[in-house]
């Protein structure tokens, strides 16, 4: 029977500076990719699927991006 975890608590404290927040969120979105690409990673298709559907998740991104 599997057993349920507890939830990580984590801390961040707000940065200050430009290049601080800067750095944040760099970090918040470099963790948030490999959370996506570990997800598409193991799901049950064919590599050819999760190469399309990658592909798809990075060209959501890039629009979203240009607004």
């Amino acid at each position: 029977m599997p057993t349920k975890k507890n939830p990580i608590q984590i801390v961040v404290y707000q940065p200050k500076t430009k290049e601080g927040k800067r750095e944040l969120v760099e970090r918040i979105a470099s963790v948030h990719a490999s959370m996506v690409d570990e997800y598409i990673h193991r799901l049950r298709c064919s590599s050819g699927q999760k190469e399309k559907l990658t592909e798809e998740v990075l060209k959501v991104a890039s629009q979203s991006r240009k607004r």
